[in-house]
């Protein structure tokens, strides 16, 4: 007789798990894989395999005793496994057959229907032997009242229910399984019934349908860490010193490419755009103030574009920290009409330039449509389309009024207040009578509005997000016709609102796409603040204050 000492296995970093129970009994015949003993950590049940078939000797541990990787736990006579076959235990459980059973079997009443999956014994305090036993022998553990340790239900215990069975729940339980028996859950502590919504009642049942039927599929792979968890368990004891562990996520987690799960620019990329899109936004408070001189050219009043911009970017600062976009406007009105000499002149170029920004905003919404057609067809576009056709209208409907010697005109010679409607007046008709004057405006206008574009673009790129070069050209020139309002903080929500319909049909996340709309305002209020030095310290004039010829009265 050759006796074979059978040792607990590799169980991990688990040491001194108790040992919850006993399977089997000297002298018994197993089977390779039979199991032996269940073992239960604090995280974990777990049956411990018998090696290979023969017969058992000795047990040389019991119940409550606390085990390791390398305990013994019993002897077996591995030669004489051959000579007494392995009891088939399940099938002695099962009632034998009467043979009138045997020669006519009754139909099933399940035939045509799927077949209901196993039983879900929940929190049975049971060892995975003892549910697969339960499992076959068709009996539910959550009805059985354990006689083991700490209530754990045992073989013994499901052996004594053969003849005591309960009776089955009615058939099918809606899905093809039994019904879940009911639960006080009182018992639990204090509870509350809430009524079910008509949306949960419904699509409760078709959920637990879906649950049922479609097949649940886990996939795994093997692979041999032989040494690299020798490798790990030396780090580790080293480590446990210095107070922190070694887990194997830190090897695995080098295995993951770094190209999925780095943001596809890196942070150079992204500095790269943040400052051309500061640098941009500069440049385009240049090209504006550049616009503004043009504009006060056609009232043959000529100012340096330095004072242009000191005024401009006090305007920009003032109207982008204060709720009003007009704030803004104000104060470069003061500040002109100390430059100009003249306020009457001041006020009317504010209001042909920002009046310019009606035509040339249109003008780049519709190159972009035509530019890619396609755009068209999103569910928001035609939000861009009417913003820019409004646009168009109100240009028109104001150059009228403005032009006309018996509406805007007829205030040219007043003194009062309504002398500024009647200094528009003057400037509009000049634009009219010298097309030249109108082209240097519309101009400077174009580039300006071109460089807005820009600064969104440089904003769409730092954040990463994909966006087709003509659908910026469209839909930015929209967002900024819609977010002059005369009440808002620099468009602050209407902006990014419009950005988020317009970007959305394009799989932009709406996330990034309120991104872009605060980047676009932030990189705008960075630059601004250049103005703040110009606001606070108030009038400084480069230039003497013009002598203005009046205004001819047309």
């Amino acid at each position: 007789m050759t006796l074979v000492d059978v040792r607990v296995p590799d169980i991990g970093d688990f040491k001194g798990v108790p040992i919850i129970e006993i399977h089997v009994k000297p002298g018994e015949a197993i089977e390779p894989e039979s199991p032996l003993i269940t073992l239960e950590s604090d995280k974990a049940t777990m049956d411990v395999p018998s090696p290979l078939a023969g017969r058992v000797g000795e047990l040389l541990v019991k119940i409550g005793d606390k085990v390791s990787e390398g305990t013994p736990i019993l002897k077996l006579d591995a030669e004489t496994a051959a000579a007494a076959p392995p009891v088939k235990e399940t099938a002695e459980l099962l009632p034998q057959e009467t043979p009138a059973a045997t020669q006519a079997p009754a139909p099933s009443r399940t035939e045509g229907r799927s077949v209901p999956p196993p039983i879900d014994f929940g929190n049975a305090h049971a060892s995975p032997t003892v549910r697969r036993l339960a499992r076959e022998l068709d009996i539910d553990l959550t009805k059985l009242a354990g006689s083991g340790e700490k209530g754990r239900i045992t073989k013994e215990d499901v052996k004594r229910t053969l003849g005591v069975r309960a009776p089955a729940a009615p058939e099918g339980g809606g899905f093809g399984i039994p019904e879940i028996p009911a639960q006080d859950f009182s018992k639990f502590g204090p509870i509350e019934e809430q009524p079910l919504s008509r949306l949960k009642k419904l699509s409760g049942p078709h959920l637990h349908r879906a649950w049922l039927n479609i097949p649940h599929v886990t996939h795994t792979d093997e692979a041999d860490i032989t040494e690299l968890e020798s490798y790990r368990k030396r780090l580790d004891d080293s480590a446990k010193a210095q107070g922190y562990r070694v887990t194997l996520l830190a090897f695995l987690i080098t295995k993951i490419p770094a190209d999925s799960i780095t943001p596809r620019n890196d942070h150079a990329g992204t500095i790269a755009f943040l400052a051309a899109g500061l640098l941009m936004t500069l440049v385009g408070f240049v090209l504006s103030a550049w616009r503004w001189q043009r504009v006060l050219a056609v009232f043959d009043t000529h100012v340096s574009l330095r004072t242009l911009l000191s005024h401009y970017l006090a305007g920009q600062f003032v109207g982008n920290v204060l709720p009003s976009t007009i704030g803004g406007d104000v104060l470069r009105v003061s500040r002109a009409g100390k430059s100009t000499g003249t306020s009457d002149v001041a006020f009317a170029s504010v209001v042909i330039e920002r009046l310019s920004g009606f035509i040339v905003l249109p003008v780049l919404t519709f190159a972009g449509f035509a530019m890619m057609p396609s755009l068209l067809q999103l569910p928001h576009a035609w939000i861009a389309v009417a913003i820019e056709v409004a646009s168009i209208v109100s240009f028109f409907a104001i150059l009228v009024i403005a032009a006309h010697p018996r509406m805007a005109g007829r205030f040219a010679d007043h003194a009062n207040w309504t002398r500024f409607i009647g200094a528009v007046h003057v400037g509009v008709d000049r634009i009219r009578r010298e097309p030249k004057r109108a082209f240097g405006v519309l101009a400077a206008a174009f580039v300006y509005q071109l460089s807005v574009v820009l600064v969104v673009w440089c904003a769409i790129h730092a954040l990463g997000v994909d966006v087709p070069n003509a659908a910026v050209l469209a839909f930015v020139p929209a967002v900024a016709s819609g977010q002059v309002l005369p009440i808002s903080l620099s468009g602050l929500g209407i902006r990014e609102g419009l950005l988020v319909l317009f970007l959305h049909p394009l799989g932009v996340p709406t996330g990034r796409a309120i991104g872009v709309g605060l980047l676009w305002y932030g990189m705008m209020l960075v630059v601004s603040l250049l103005g703040a030095p110009a606001f606070a310290i108030g009038q400084r004039s480069h230039d003497p204050a013009p002598e203005p010829e009046p205004a001819p009265t047309p």
